[in-house]
């Protein structure tokens, strides 16, 4: 039975109550079908079958489009009502099998935002690194650990802090150094991700192969060359992350003009860098606002998570068109 809300908001989209300026876009990270501790905890990841369902309910009720699709519409001043857009961040590689066949498919475009320091080279990720020090109780070593080592580099107080939040905050430090300190704690201390049994791929993330290889609904856009929080960072430092995952899709042949920025964090250095490296258009997270016609000529583009239960993604867009 569809829930009244459901049923208000086909009838907002039917009616075409939707206002031209708002276009709703979407984002969510891993596609599991049965997710490991390490993606259970302050994560955007559904399964496939949850995937399908929301898929299913925008098809049903909106135009999937891709983002070149919105900047030409907004250009053209067109109207963006029944619209929608579908963003991929970081570039697991459980999207090749749970995404890209369903995609091609049905012919869903999807901008998947890379980090290109982790494609292919055995890398970890040192978000999923943090995760697992969580997981193993070992926070407060790893904060003795940063104190000692990392004096006047890393600022971490054992005092009960949540350290996925702390670490994405300028009050840290800087995250190379940061990313430094974790590879050299796992080295220290013989630990491993054991990944495999976390998304249930063979690789973590997309080779440069899986991303060449991709289809053609799917494009990518830079997600940085390691994801680390961009305002703690130099402008230099934030432009060599920036250019090095441009160089990456550039040689992959996967190039847009679409920088996503990690944690949704940003200073006017990072603009600088940004408008440096030749991109205009900003993809924000956690903004949870709809986009205007305004706001896409800008090059500001907001975007919604996408829920694991389509009730939630009902509201969420509900929320920001009605």
């Amino acid at each position: 039975m569809i829930k009244p809300f459901i049923k208000k908001l086909i009838s907002v989209v039917r009616a075409g109550k939707i206002a031209s300026a708002s276009l709703p876009v979407f984002m969510l990270h891993g596609v599991i079908p049965k997710p490991g501790p390490l993606y259970q905890r302050g994560f955007h990841n559904i399964t496939p079958n949850e995937l399908h369902q929301n898929i299913a309910f925008l098809r049903r009720n909106f135009d999937i489009i891709s983002l070149d699709d919105s900047l030409s519409l907004a250009a053209e001043d067109a109207d963006l009502s029944g619209k929608c857009i579908i963003t991929i961040d970081d570039g697991y590689a459980c999207l090749k099998e749970y995404v890209f066949p369903v995609f091609a498919a049905e012919n869903i475009p999807a901008t998947v935002f890379i980090i290109s320091s982790l494609s292919g080279d055995g890398m970890d990720f040192w978000r999923d690194q943090l995760r697992a020090i969580i997981l193993q109780n070992r926070t407060s070593h790893f904060i003795e650990f940063c104190q000692n080592r990392y004096k006047g580099k890393i600022r971490l107080q054992d005092d009960g802090m949540d350290l996925m939040k702390a670490t994405k905050s300028p009050e840290t430090g800087n995250s190379h150094n940061l990313q430094a300190a974790l590879n050299e704690y796992f080295k220290e201390n013989d630990l491993t991700m054991s990944m495999d049994d976390q998304t249930g791929c063979d690789t973590t993330f997309l080779t440069a192969e899986d991303i060449r290889n991709a289809p053609p609904c799917i494009s990518f856009g830079n997600h940085t060359h390691t994801h680390p929080f961009l305002p703690g960072l130099t402008e230099g430092d934030q432009f060599e992350e920036i250019m090095a995952c441009k160089l990456f899709l550039d040689e992959v042949g996967k190039s847009s003009p679409y920088l996503c920025l990690p944690f949704g964090a940003y200073d006017q250095a990072t603009l600088n860098a940004a408008k440096r490296a030749g991109y205009k258009n900003i993809i924000h997270y956690g903004d949870n606002v709809s986009n205007s016609t305004t706001g896409i000529m800008e090059g500001n583009i907001h975007r919604l998570k996408m829920h694991p239960r389509v009730e939630e993604t009902a509201m969420m867009i509900l929320r920001n068109v009605s």
